[in-house]
């Protein structure tokens, strides 16, 4: 087995390096720190030097490096994420992607072994991507109330998806009319809601009330005004939490409600699974991003489990229907 890396490999390199170049001085336009705008050059200057090692080497196999172009696909979905879902998801995603480049420039080492013509620049290039997937990982350690809240933001949206598809799913089994459906479904919205604000306070509660002890058990030895600063905000933290989780509980329970409210009773119920089993997928991959997992499993699992539960309780209450000879509205 040749021991080469092959043209097509180099073209993927060096249209990565392109797309990341470009985003990084996209990016370091856009934000307004000025810490992290310097580093976001540097990136992109470090990235260059990629670009330039990687168009010579397709130069000497007669490629012309100008014809090709970046990966308009991956630039326009990381613009997208940082204009629309904000700066941290946008850093998951290229730390996700400084993964994936140091593995395959790993492969590529291997395949050239520790002799090979590119073996010391490809070393070189992968301590790089590695520093590159440090430097984004430090960032979001810092992000610590925005991961707090993506969390609140996906853990309350994910409950409304599927407690409040399940509810009239079930429903939709011994209800005839839709709008009889809807407006059930609407308060066990309501409900849901409550419940899950409740919840989601008294769980972050306890966790404020230890960080507030342990802040507290410091300031006898020392007197900080950020020691003052920092329980205020904590003090806050509960309330926060439990707003966010409620808020959107109640506005994803909008997507299986809707149909109800517009078609027969049998297309709103297949309309009803089908959105949230996307809408489910579409989350669970913001989730996967946002831990650094695998996207498209997180998302077909997501989407397959929200159908199954959907089509359990129709059944559920399909046999109520049958057995009890329930049929109301």
């Amino acid at each position: 087995m040749s021991n080469r890396i092959e043209t097509r490999e180099m073209v993927e390199f060096y249209r990565d390096e392109v797309t990341d170049r470009d985003f990084y001085t996209i990016l370091s336009r856009r934000v307004k720190r000025q810490e992290f705008k310097e580093s976001l050059v540097n990136l992109a200057n470090i990235e260059n030097e990629h670009v330039d090692y990687w168009g010579k080497q397709l130069r000497k196999v007669g490629v012309d490096p100008g014809k090709l172009h970046v990966k308009r696909v991956k630039l326009i979905t990381l613009l997208f994420l940082l204009r629309f879902l904000g700066l941290f998801l946008a850093i998951r995603l290229l730390e996700h992607g400084e993964l994936s480049a140091i593995k395959a420039y790993k492969r590529a080492l291997e395949k050239q072994g520790p002799e090979g013509e590119m073996s010391e620049t490809l070393r070189v290039i992968i301590q790089d991507e590695i520093e590159h997937e440090e430097y984004f990982e430090n960032l979001i350690t810092k992000s610590e109330d925005i991961v707090q809240r993506n969390q609140d933001i996906v853990y309350g949206m994910s409950d409304g998806f599927i407690e409040v598809l399940g509810a009239m799913s079930g429903l939709a089994g011994v209800l005839v009319l839709p709008l009889y459906i809807a407006i059930s479904g609407f308060v066990v919205a309501l409900s849901g809601s409550l419940s899950m604000m409740l919840g989601a306070y008294l769980s972050s509660k306890s966790k404020s009330d230890y960080k507030i002890l342990e802040l507290e058990k410091k300031r006898l030895f020392r007197l900080l005004v950020q020691d003052v600063e920092r329980i205020r905000k904590i003090k806050t933290e509960s309330r926060r939490s439990a707003y966010t989780v409620g808020t959107y509980y109640l506005l994803s329970s909008a997507v299986p409600i809707a149909p109800y409210l517009v078609f027969p009773k049998n297309v709103a119920l297949v309309l009803s699974i089908a959105l949230v089993a996307v809408a489910q997928a579409v989350s669970n991959a913001i989730i996967a991003l946002s831990v650094n997992t695998k996207v498209l499993r997180s998302a077909a699992r997501a989407a397959f489990l929200s159908m199954g539960v959907a089509i359990a309780t129709y059944a559920i209450g399909y046999a109520f229907h049958v057995v009890f000879n329930i049929s109301l509205g």
